[in-house]
């Protein structure tokens, strides 16, 4: 991966505290610098130390790693958009709070996700797996899924854990079918269509990525529940902003903030790189 840092929102609550932690752990892994950054309207009060707590919980997951602390003046989505133009990834919480008149919370994490120029992680559910358990990510044949493989099979290699990568093949009539009977033929077909773009797009990165475990797997339940069913286990889920569309189609931006919402683990979005 880059030597760019990693960077993660704060702003001193309990919500922002996952982010920090799952950060610090990921930077100390990748080799990473971290970047700690307090958006604020005014600027912090100077009699007291708003980087202490954050300092704390990096020491307690990643001792010696190194980090820079910058307060930035303004609207957190538009800061921390201008910060993923020079970051590996940028990393938020689920929600914080207005203290230091900061404003990271839910909205910003889904908000970013919209407008970064890079990764954004939004830490959610349980971000304290094994270093070993698997990157998940979906696959749906589309642009956007075909860079959120290529994020998650560079994460994955560098900290030594396996990927899998995961596509759904739901019957597209099953909500409406009711009493209308689907034929086999149809949904052995919407089957194959996923198996052969999950082939494709997986079948590079062996030889790309030679030591790296590759695994694959497609579920007949709708795109986002595949990808929270398949991430019990996982560290962490990578999902493209948006996909193909269509009864096809499998990162959807519904797909998506479906995933961020349900999430039992940390999720990366990423977006199209122009």
């Amino acid at each position: 991966m880059s030597e760019r840092p990693v960077v993660v929102g704060w702003d001193d609550s309990p919500g922002a505290a996952p982010g920090v932690r799952w950060a610090a752990r990921t930077a100390a892994r990748l080799g990473r610098a971290l970047r700690v950054v307090l958006v604020v309207r005014t600027g912090p009060d100077p009699r007291t130390d708003a980087f202490a707590n954050a300092r704390q919980l990096v020491a307690e997951v990643a001792p010696g790693l190194a980090i820079d602390n910058k307060v930035i003046n303004g609207h957190p989505i538009e800061a921390l958009r201008d910060e993923s133009a020079e970051a590996e990834m940028v990393v938020v919480g689920t929600r914080g709070h207005s203290r230091l008149h900061s404003t990271l919370v839910g909205s910003v994490g889904e908000g970013l996700t919209q407008h970064a120029r890079g990764p954004v992680v939004v830490v959610r559910g349980d971000s304290d797996r094994e270093q070993t358990a698997p990157v998940v990510v979906g696959v749906d044949g589309s642009r956007t899924s075909t860079e959120a493989i290529s994020f998650a099979a560079r994460f994955a290699d560098a900290i030594g854990a396996p990927v899998l990568g995961v596509a759904a093949a739901p019957d597209p009539l099953r909500s409406i079918a009711r009493e209308i009977v689907v034929s086999e033929q149809h949904s052995t077909s919407v089957r194959q269509d996923a198996e052969r773009f999950l082939h494709q797009a997986m079948a590079g990165l062996r030889a790309d990525y030679p030591d790296l475990v590759v695994g694959s797997k497609v579920l007949d339940i709708e795109p986002a529940d595949a990808l929270v069913q398949a991430a019990e286990n996982a560290q962490l889920i990578v999902v493209g902003s948006h996909g193909r569309g269509g009864f096809a189609g499998m990162l959807l931006g519904s797909v998506s903030r479906s995933v961020l919402h349900h999430a039992p683990c940390p999720v990366a979005v990423v977006r199209p790189q122009r």
